[in-house]
């Protein structure tokens, strides 16, 4: 186990936990509350993405779910 591991509190925005996860390269924080209340992992993170942002539209070569962009 890391000895001083980056964590956030419940209160933390998605966007800084996001922000820590890229800046220290690491796919899950622990949530902290005084004691280890929970994990926040990189799939929620998706998970808040697809749920809370407008659906894009599937023909576009930016959004949808084409397995190639660079077309």
């Amino acid at each position: 186990m890391t000895p001083d591991p980056v964590t956030v509190t419940p209160d933390c925005s998605v966007r800084l936990a996001a922000s820590l996860m890229l800046a220290h390269k690491i796919g899950g924080l622990p949530v902290v509350d005084g004691t280890v209340v929970g994990m926040l992992t990189e799939s929620d993170l998706f998970r808040f993405l697809v749920e809370n942002f407008p659906k894009d539209d599937e023909s576009s070569p930016t959004g949808g779910d084409r397995a190639s962009w660079s077309e």
